[in-house]
């Protein structure tokens, strides 16, 4: 793609309306059209149903061919016009309406269009270039840019929007911003034959897309590098490659954006956002940005396994779990059965670290006398238990001591084994897998979600 350049600097300035219009009544006076249908009410003008424009100035089927447009151009319609190796620079043009209009080899520089009521309407540019140009509140269908250069292009407030077509064609430092094209109840409205927004071998770069709709769009071919999509709504495949392209890409998307969008292919995503490893995005996201309730929890274990238990809450209260550790949260001045039975009515769950020791402690059997009694009044399951070892299934009630405690502390071992225990034996070691270990803390975390209201 060659840069837009103008071939022949223009013999002709037109500083303003007035001279526009003076300029074709010396010309082709049968070119202009006063509108003399129309009729000001109330500050706005007003036409009949049958006249051709609201604008007070229609110039029709008129070709301008080097001339340099500058200052004010308010309250006009060209309509099948053509503009070649043209100058508009420094332009306001509020109300200045094209329709079936012709850019050739055109410059647009240090300007602003606004308030393009009644749509700009099958307007062509083809090898124009534009640099620090906006278009605002506006209206805009089949739009062609073709082979042109555009650097600091702002296109803001569009509704309607439909059949926009860049092909071939270089963006810098773009801004396309709250283009709508939807229905009232948010659904697009999408035309069967065209696309709204289409990019076609294009090359975008530092360019920003802000709550654009892009549900009926398309990135073709498309180069986009250190571009950004914001609050945007994109369908599954708004972004195609061929086999044959190869350009490298760098573009980001927001959490707005991957929320409210369709899921993009792993190859899109991988090669326009590097996001390398198959994963469902959208539901990581949600859950990073929605706030989440977790049970309390209480943490029942041995002190000979105290090296773990720290492991274990650590890990938990990283992923904001609310937990009481013995060794960090029992406070002073209380007796130490008072302590245990506080914190396990206190928390929701209790999470019991069964090992050996654990099985064999007196204050831990007390911990889990009180949570079944706890679960008994609740009708609820309170019980969450982790394996470190194998000797939650391996005892057997003959194995209890004291033997007057035999009965109540197999009551207590049979209700943990009532209930699914994860397995961290491979944990309970000074070298751990750590990957291996997040994804057990992950089982523990998901469980721990409240799924209703809780006091």
């Amino acid at each position: 793609m060659s840069k837009a350049v103008l071939h022949t600097p223009p013999k002709i300035i037109l500083q303003n309306k007035k001279e526009i219009l003076d300029y074709i009544k010396n010309h082709a006076p049968e070119k202009l059209k006063d509108n003399e249908d129309r009729i000001r009410m109330g500050g706005r003008y007003m036409v009949n149903k049958n006249s051709l424009s609201t604008k007070a100035h229609v110039i029709k089927s008129m070709t301008f061919e080097n001339v340099a447009f500058k200052g004010d151009i308010q309250d006009i319609e060209f309509v099948k016009c053509t503009f070649k190796n043209c100058d508009l620079d420094g332009i306001w043009g509020f109300y200045l309406i094209f329709t079936k209009v012709k850019f050739i080899g055109c410059g647009f520089r240090y300007s602003r269009y606004s308030h393009l009521e009644f749509q700009w309407n099958e307007v062509s540019f083809k090898r124009c270039e534009f640099r620090n140009v906006e278009w605002d509140e506006a209206g805009l269908l089949n739009i062609s840019f073709e082979d042109c250069w555009l650097i600091n292009f702002k296109l803001n407030g569009v509704y309607p929007a439909g059949n926009i077509t860049y092909s071939s064609c270089n963006l810098e430092g773009c801004h396309f911003a709250y283009i709508n094209y939807s229905t009232d109840d948010g659904d697009p409205d999408i035309d069967p034959d065209f696309y709204d927004l289409l990019f076609s071998s294009c090359t975008l770069t530092d360019t920003l897309f802000n709550s654009v709709e892009l549900r009926n769009s398309l990135f073709h071919n498309t180069v986009l590098y250190k571009c950004a999509f914001m609050e945007c709504r994109l369908s599954h495949n708004a972004i195609a490659v061929d086999d044959d392209f190869k350009s490298d890409c760098y573009a980001s998307l927001d959490f707005q954006t991957i929320l409210k969008s369709e899921l993009l292919s792993v190859e899109i995503m991988e090669r326009y956002f590097h996001v390398t490893r198959e994963m469902n995005i959208k539901e990581t996201v949600h859950t990073m940005t929605s706030k989440i309730n977790f049970y309390t929890v209480f943490i029942s274990y041995s002190l000979k396994d105290q090296l773990f238990a720290n492991l274990l809450n650590d890990a938990l209260r990283k992923k904001g779990i609310r937990t009481f550790l013995w060794e960090k949260d029992a406070p002073a001045g209380k007796s130490l059965e008072e302590i245990m039975s506080g914190g396990v009515h206190k928390n929701h769950k209790v999470l019991f670290i069964a090992s050996e020791h654990s099985i064999k402690s007196k204050a831990c059997q007390f911990e889990l006398s009180e949570a079944r009694r706890k679960q008994e009044t609740l009708w609820e399951t309170i019980f969450f238990p982790i394996h470190i070892d194998s000797y939650l299934f391996s005892v057997q009630k003959r194995d209890i001591r004291p033997i007057s405690m035999a009965d109540e502390y197999w009551e207590n071992i049979q209700e943990l084994r009532r209930v699914n225990s994860i397995d961290f034996s491979k944990f309970n070691q000074a070298n751990i897998d750590k990957n291996a270990f997040e994804l057990s803390i992950s089982k523990i975390i998901q469980n721990l979600q409240v799924t209703k209201s809780v006091i």
